[in-house]
């Protein structure tokens, strides 16, 4: 199981740790829509196009190793290596995602951890390691941008 923890504020950073291994710290950068973690000696960075619902996994050369699309929606998906690996939403408020097998069954999931820190866990077996940490990453960043509009709109409301 990985753990997303949050470390700090600004940059938002979150501890990532296997059976209380630390694997790697993700940092979301300024806004929603990026961030950057190191695994096995590489450094990938996460974007999400700005107007649209997919995000992409780039290795430090630029190279697109995976994209996810549709986040948000009730299904999306990861795509790497002519791999696809389907999710769903599992609540309706989206705070957990089903990551499912063949036969559209679930076989793993995502979920956001309770309480004030945005944090989450995240069970996805047969995914390697990069995208179940952006998998995961892809999430925290979606609940980031929810959260922030969720207080935009009220603080716009009280105006």
């Amino acid at each position: 199981m990985l753990l997303a923890e949050r470390a700090g504020s600004w940059p938002r950073r979150y501890e990532m740790s296997r059976d209380g291994q630390k694997l790697t710290t993700f940092t979301s950068g300024k806004g929603e829509t990026k961030g950057s973690f190191r695994l096995g000696g590489t450094e990938y960075t996460v974007r999400a196009h700005a107007f649209s619902r997919t995000y992409e996994l780039l290795t430090e050369a630029g190279t697109c190793v995976a994209t996810a699309e549709h986040v948000g929606r009730r299904n999306w998906s990861v795509r790497a290596s002519g791999q696809e690996s389907a999710f769903r939403r599992a609540s309706l408020s989206g705070r957990s995602q089903e990551l499912l097998g063949a036969d559209g069954e679930p076989v793993g999931s995502i979920a956001r951890t309770a309480g004030f820190k945005l944090g989450a866990t995240a069970d996805l077996p047969g995914l390697a390691d990069e995208l179940q940490v952006f998998a995961t990453a892809v999430m925290l960043l979606r609940w980031q941008r929810q959260r922030n509009s969720a207080a935009a709109g009220a603080a716009a409301a009280s105006s």
